[in-house]
């Protein structure tokens, strides 16, 4: 989607039925889209940016791994109970593998269902508990989004 025209020759309302047909045709069609300019979003030229978030993306999800970019086969965290399990916090046993991690993926099960609630940068090791969430799982996402396994850790 040529998002960067938003304000040129097209609304945003464009883009958003854009991205609704091509989930109409997902059951014929290979999954998924991509924008042909980020900064169109980032800038949010024509509320592009803050529609499609609050109307397509409303749920957190991870692009395909690019195994032939990286392919590190990360461990599992560490995950630790904090604030009376009001909060947490994870990490590596070894802080080394800090360097070949980019992001950390946070799910919850929330009413019985799987649900990815983050994704943090690397560098950040703690947050709130959930509300609602009876366990958290936790994973390390490389370079390239190769995911490592889990570590959970039940209410």
């Amino acid at each position: 989607m040529n998002t960067s025209k938003v304000g040129d020759d097209r609304f945003a309302g464009e883009i958003l039925k854009q991205i609704s047909v091509l989930r109409e045709r997902g059951l014929r069609m290979p999954p998924g889209h991509f924008h042909w300019n980020f900064g169109a979003l980032d800038k949010n030229l024509g509320k592009v940016g803050t529609l499609t978030k609050e109307r397509a993306y409303t749920v957190h999800t991870l692009p395909p791994a690019s195994p032939w970019l990286s392919n590190v086969a990360l461990p599992a965290p560490l995950i630790e109970k904090l604030a009376e399990g009001k909060r947490f916090r994870w990490g590596f046993r070894d802080p080394r593998w800090e360097n070949y991690s980019r992001w950390w993926v946070i799910q919850a099960l929330i009413e019985g269902k799987w649900q990815t609630v983050e994704i943090q940068f690397k560098d950040q090791h703690e947050l709130d508990w959930p509300a609602k969430a009876s366990a958290i799982a936790v994973r390390a996402a490389g370079r390239a989004w190769e995911l490592g396994p889990a570590a959970m850790v039940t209410r």
